[in-house]
């Protein structure tokens, strides 16, 4: 960046978009108990869906829109269902700190593999390094707080919470493919959205109501679907630089949703 008051703002946009992106864990902690991870994941996915495909459609990012290639929106889709789910259940199970710091600290190392696997570039020394001290760093975490959060329940909850970072890793590359060639951020992220909603539908009619028959688990669901998701995509997008920044930076730099 150029240090410009432009440039300046969509820094800080993008700050405040990841700082909303952290409390997405916490929000599921504070809610109310008995509410089912997979209910929680594809309603927020369901709500946030609709939201960002109609934001979408009123703000024009469909309009003379390049025709989108059904295999990346179908990897974007499942990758949004993926983490949500993996997320979610992580959390539950390993606890807000082990769950979300390794969601979010795979996110990065996913994204590069998947992009590599994608596009036969590897990725560069830096993510090499990045990607080492995120995995010790994580492995430090998750074997400190293993004997005090019940061991078996912290290493069982790192294999959804991995999974999350996966489908991280699927719908950023989608995303950053659908955007270069020339789909607006806001459409790709309603497009990958709206689609997995539709993918997590079963999910509600199996499982439902998964906690949702109070009014706390509605606030809670709906907190995470309008602030760490629909209102941080808006803020990650908004400044004049943000779009840029997905249009030239490699997926593995992005920050984790």
């Amino acid at each position: 960046m150029s240090g410009t008051p432009t440039a300046a703002r969509a820094a800080l946009l993008v700050l405040v978009a990841s700082v909303l992106f952290g409390t997405t864990g916490t929000a599921q902690a504070l809610g109310p108990g008995g509410l089912d991870p997979l209910v929680v994941g594809a309603t927020r996915v369901v709500l946030a869906g609709a939201v960002l495909v109609a934001l979408a459609w009123a703000r024009g990012a469909f309009r003379a829109a390049p025709r989108v290639d059904w295999r990346t929106l179908v990897a974007g889709a499942v990758g949004v269902g993926l983490y949500q789910v993996g997320f979610f259940t992580g959390v539950r199970l390993a606890g807000v700190a082990v769950g979300t710091v390794v969601a979010l600290g795979s996110c990065p190392i996913w994204a590069g593999l998947v992009a590599w696997v994608v596009t036969r570039r590897a990725p560069g020394r830096m993510w090499a390094v990045a990607t080492a001290l995120a995995v010790a760093g994580v492995v430090t975490l998750v074997l400190a707080g293993a004997p005090a959060g019940g061991g078996d329940g912290v290493l069982l909850g790192c294999a959804p919470a991995l999974a999350a970072g996966l489908g991280y890793g699927m719908y950023t590359v989608a995303g950053s493919r659908m955007i270069a060639a020339g789909q607006r951020s806001d459409g790709a992220m309603g497009l990958m959205f709206g689609a997995g909603a539709v993918l997590l539908v079963p999910v509600l009619v199996l499982r439902w109501p998964g906690g949702l028959e109070s009014g706390a688990g509605w606030l809670t669901v709906g907190y995470l679907a309008l602030v760490p998701t629909v209102l941080a995509y808006l803020l990650f997008g908004a400044g004049p630089c943000a779009c840029c920044r997905l249009r030239r930076s490699p997926p593995s730099t992005s920050p984790s949703r």
